[in-house]
């Protein structure tokens, strides 16, 4: 993978994450928390999902974030 690659793939998700982003901002707190019976059971859930999990991979580029993952659990 080249470095072109790389930045094409971070755009991309830094497109998405906003799309995500400006659909969850629409929710109210009850459409936020409310408990669904697929995936992770509410939006709230999915989205600390979906967080988590961008820490961590930004923590493979800068371990110092490990811990600030890790403390999520």
């Amino acid at each position: 993978m080249n470095a072109e690659s790389i930045r094409t793939l971070f755009e991309y998700h830094h497109w998405a994450n906003r799309r995500v982003w400006e659909c969850v901002d629409r929710l109210s707190n009850v459409q936020f928390k409310r408990v669904h019976d697929y995936s992770s059971g509410s939006v709230y859930n999915q989205v600390f999902h979906l967080m988590a999990n961008e820490l961590y991979t930004v923590s493979l580029f800068d371990p110092r974030l490990y811990t600030a993952y890790v403390n999520l659990k």
